[in-house]
């Protein structure tokens, strides 16, 4: 954009014109890249007791979301569960279609750090993670979204004053994703 931009006979105007459109278009634009507060919760220690609690559990085509240092830990368990990604619909839909429906049971990572939770629906707080699980099975895409969806709707709702921006911001890109991605399948955000 910038090269024909600047190729353009009326390059101041083009320019002022380009620097309006970025400055009205970046708060939309969710660049996962941004969100770094989960890696300071990537410790050893940090991820110790939810992954081995996550290795006892997990099943071969349950489902993982998104992907986070505790699910790595987690191997090599985890590696026989599906992992999803964060952040971008496209790349979140293009996961789910490797599911092998239906799924097993869903989990959860949220990277609660120090702030504190109330209790949440099949939710084990191990201090700097909450692991929520979802039972299964999982009929299809929309299914396994939703599902995720609410859980971070709960344990969002569940957190406990202060609420750190970094996690705020977390918690608003997981779920805007999400909601997209379900609008993309046809279904509503939100509801069951």
């Amino acid at each position: 954009m910038g090269v024909a931009v600047a190729r353009l006979p009326a390059r101041p105007l083009a320019l002022a014109g380009l620097a309006v459109v970025a400055v009205l278009s970046t708060p939309g634009i969710h660049d996962p890249r941004s969100i770094t507060y989960t890696a300071a919760l990537g410790s050893e220690r940090a991820v110790a007791a939810p992954a081995a609690w996550l290795r006892e559990n997990v099943q071969p085509n349950d489902v993982l979301y998104p992907y986070s240092s505790v699910f790595l830990a987690a191997l090599p368990e985890a590696g026989e569960a599906r992992g999803l990604p964060r952040a971008q619909v496209q790349s979140l839909l293009a996961a789910l279609d490797r599911v092998d429906y239906p799924s097993g049971d869903l989990y959860v990572a949220v990277p609660a750090g120090t702030t504190k939770t109330g209790p949440v629906t099949g939710g084990r707080d191990f201090g700097s993670w909450l692991l929520i699980r979802v039972e299964g099975p999982f009929a299809d895409r929309a299914a396994v979204l939703a599902a995720a969806e609410r859980s971070l709707a709960s344990a969002q709702a569940q957190l406990e004053p202060p609420v750190p921006a970094a996690l705020a911001g977390w918690f608003e890109l997981n779920r805007s994703v999400l909601c997209e991605s379900l609008v993309k399948l046809g279904s509503g955000c939100g509801t069951e």
